[in-house]
């Protein structure tokens, strides 16, 4: 056997061992591969819970050469796309039907007062009487754009809500959800690291001047070992370094109250 066979029978051992690779797993496969694995989903064709869904396989479902000789555009047009977002897919398995949209899972399915299965869209979901919705404004001790520090909205059904930390950066998400920043009256700090409370003096000069007149700021933090450790320190130093924002901007009408409510840091898992 010369060099050249040995090279085209190497090349050919790899091109049927790479399409043994890539081929699907057949259903006896599956359940074979299941009866060891029960939870481990990763890489077969039926990945999903509920029986008669399967994955979509691109390559296997699609016939490129059909499609290119299709007339008219290989695209969705704008009105399709937007269907999508806005309604979402469903997709039929028996008697049921599914939303085939993000991570649904059997229970947790669109509403209708929602816009869509897997999008929010500011200022378009009204939160119901029995829900409450959680929003993470910021995640992250490191800013740079697209990351904020961290910051948690919480809005309950009754209208009611309250910010977990405010850190830097945040506040922009605050905005660009549709949030009137007078509408933000509750402030609930866990500790004084800088990147939990460093978009208070923004809302607390901002939220008065867009027209918090009928109700001061609430910030709820932690005391310290001693006085100079505690969120009222904090907060007077930040009224001190804002000494002269606020008075150049007493010429409009501002809400500038602000109430601070320390509540016992060594009280862990306390109630305030």
């Amino acid at each position: 056997m010369n060099k050249k066979t040995i090279e085209i029978s190497l090349l050919a051992g790899l091109i049927s061992t790479s399409q043994f690779l890539n081929a699907a797993p057949s259903e006896a496969e599956i359940s074979e591969y299941l009866k060891d694995n029960p939870n481990d989903l990763s890489g077969l064709q039926h990945t999903h819970s509920h029986k008669g869904y399967q994955q979509f396989d691109f390559n296997a479902m699609v016939d490129m050469d059909k499609l290119e000789k299709t007339p008219g555009k290989l695209y969705s047009s704008k009105e399709d796309v937007m269907k999508v977002l806005m309604g979402g897919v469903k997709n039929p398995t028996g008697d049921k039907e599914l939303w085939k949209e993000g991570l649904m899972f059997e229970g947790v399915e669109p509403m209708p007062w929602l816009q869509s299965a897997a999008n929010w869209f500011p200022r378009t979901e009204t939160v119901q009487p029995n829900e409450m919705r959680i929003t993470f404004m910021g995640t992250s001790p490191v800013i740079r754009p697209g990351q904020m520090n961290t910051s948690v909205f919480v809005e309950l059904g009754n209208g009611d809500n309250f910010i977990f930390d405010i850190g830097e950066g945040s506040i922009a998400n605050y905005a660009a959800a549709g949030l009137a920043l007078n509408e933000l009256t509750k402030v609930f700090i866990t500790h004084l690291h800088v990147d939990h409370f460093g978009s208070l003096p923004y809302l607390y000069e901002f939220g008065g001047w867009s027209g918090r007149w009928h109700e001061p700021l609430t910030v709820y933090g932690p005391s310290g070992t001693s006085e100079e450790y505690g969120t009222k320190w904090m907060v007077d130093g930040m009224l001190k370094m804002l000494n002269w924002h606020t008075d150049a901007f007493d010429v409009f009408p501002a809400g500038n109250q602000i109430r601070v409510v320390e509540f016992d840091f060594k009280d862990d898992g306390g109630i305030i």
